[in-house]
């Protein structure tokens, strides 16, 4: 695929995000801020058993931020915790520069961010949702602040 078909990917989870809303109720949620460019977000989740029955992102962000949070909840939604933690760690993978052509597979969409990733002043953008998202599939901590 090529960068313009990545960039209308992109600008269609910005313009038109399907999973910007707050939750009526939910298990967990956790909030996050990335100050070098004024997002601020909040995801939160709902499990049903050991799936992730929703998740939900809300908050302020730019094009990126707000594309790269539709993303991964579209992509973990629905998924076991299991499946979710392997998605995390394809991204982290592909963040790093280091995704296989099987890990790019199960991003899906998610791939269309790899080019943002590669510039030092947007990375913090596309990766705030992703690092929110990990935080949320962790086991409860007591001493995390941020989860509820």
């Amino acid at each position: 695929m090529n960068d313009s078909f990545y960039g209308e990917v992109l600008t269609e989870h910005y313009l038109y995000p399907r999973h910007q809303r707050q939750l009526a109720t939910y298990d967990r949620r956790q909030v996050g801020v990335n100050a070098s460019c004024g997002d601020s977000l909040e995801l939160q989740i709902k499990f049903a058993g050991d799936r992730i029955q929703d998740l939900a992102f809300s908050g302020q962000g730019c094009a990126l931020s707000r594309a790269s949070s539709d993303i991964v909840c579209g992509l973990l939604q629905g998924r076991s915790l299991s499946e979710a933690q392997k998605i995390i760690v394809a991204f982290d993978q592909l963040a790093a520069g280091q995704a296989h052509e099987e890990q790019k597979q199960l991003l899906g969409e998610a791939v269309s961010l790899e080019s943002a990733l590669q510039m030092p002043l947007r990375t913090k953008c596309v990766q705030l949702a992703w690092t929110l998202a990990a935080q949320l599939l962790r086991p409860m901590s007591s001493d995390n602040k941020n989860e509820t």
